[in-house]
């Protein structure tokens, strides 16, 4: 896949993404968010095996908000496959340069899964502020020109009514490193930037920090996104770290602060094929993915006390498999 764009007059971390979901939500596999302006580029991305499927959908984002803000998308081209082998045809998906303020989204789906390989599809993406229109063909486009809308706003504060809780809101968007605090008016308050990704939990403390679970894509998978544990000061210096993650055990998802400064992780822990028939499960009812990988990665709860600015000690633990 093959697109133009260009971008003018950005700053801070405005920019875009270019996102694709083939079956398990979107994930970016593109994107500028570092406030750069640049005239005209080419960009490419090649699917992954696990992309080439039918019902693929594609979409950009972006991100700003000044008047005189802009980016510019002109001339998505794909290459349609089948059977693993690219058709040597690149098609015009799009050619004409929307010229909207950063900050909304356009989607662009597939219109018939059956379609051929070198199959010839031309689209026009219609954005709209909320007005009412209606999405329509461009005049004089061809039979096989397909129209989609973006109704109303995309981004930002939808409503804020009398019975919203009265404080802050803080999240850490997945496959993305910055974590955000924003008041109930859409306003943002603080942020915080990390190496990691979340994995899968923020939280805001007493004192002001932010407590952050990390994904480290680690040795051990198949068991959720987690493996290590940090904390940051409200001006963003790392003052703990803690990583629990190995070939056998890994913590993942939540994690808990504790009144007595302790925190404690969900951890999954590998038990081997054997393990599990040695404990009395019976093979036939085992799921299949036991049998394909040879272990299982049953839950444990475990208590940390940080020790430091880097490390701590389990202090206790509780486990679904007792031996």
């Amino acid at each position: 896949m093959e697109f133009y764009l260009q971008t003018l007059t950005l700053d801070g971390t405005d920019g875009w993404t270019f996102q694709l979901d083939a079956g398990g939500g979107f994930v970016t596999r593109l994107s500028e968010l570092n406030g750069s302006s640049h005239g005209w580029q080419l960009y490419h991305y090649d699917l992954a095996s696990g992309e080439l499927v039918s019902n693929l959908r594609m979409r950009f984002q972006f991100r700003g908000g000044s008047a005189d803000e802009r980016i510019d998308l002109d001339q998505i081209s794909v290459v349609i496959v089948s059977g693993g082998t690219s058709s040597n045809d690149r098609r015009d998906v799009r050619r004409r340069r929307p010229r909207r303020r950063c900050g909304w989204r356009w989607r662009v789906r597939g219109a018939d899964s059956a379609m051929p390989a070198a199959a010839v599809v031309r689209y026009y993406v219609v954005a709209t502020d909320g007005t009412g229109q209606v999405a329509t063909n461009p005049t004089g486009a061809p039979d096989e020109t397909y129209s989609y809308i973006v109704g109303g706003r995309t981004v930002g504060l939808f409503f804020n009514t009398a019975g919203a809780f009265a404080g802050y809101t803080l999240f850490a968007p997945k496959h993305y490193t910055r974590t955000y605090l924003v008041n109930n008016d859409g306003r943002l308050v603080h942020t915080w930037d990390s190496a990691y990704e979340p994995g899968q939990s923020v939280y805001l403390l007493e004192n002001g920090h932010l407590l952050h679970a990390c994904f480290t894509q680690g040795a051990l998978t198949g068991g959720g996104e987690g493996g290590r544990v940090e904390e940051y000061d409200w001006d963003g210096n790392l003052v703990w770290e803690f990583n629990y993650s190995s070939d056998q055990y890994m913590s993942h998802h939540d994690i808990r602060p504790l009144p007595n400064g302790n925190v404690l992780l969900l951890v999954v822990e590998k038990k081997s094929y054997a393990e599990v028939i040695a404990a009395g499960f019976d093979p036939g009812l085992l799921d299949l993915e036991v049998q394909q990988t040879g272990y299982m990665l049953p839950d444990s709860v475990v208590e940390v006390q940080p020790v430091g600015s880097s490390g701590g000690n389990v202090v206790w633990s509780w486990h679904v498999w007792i031996t």
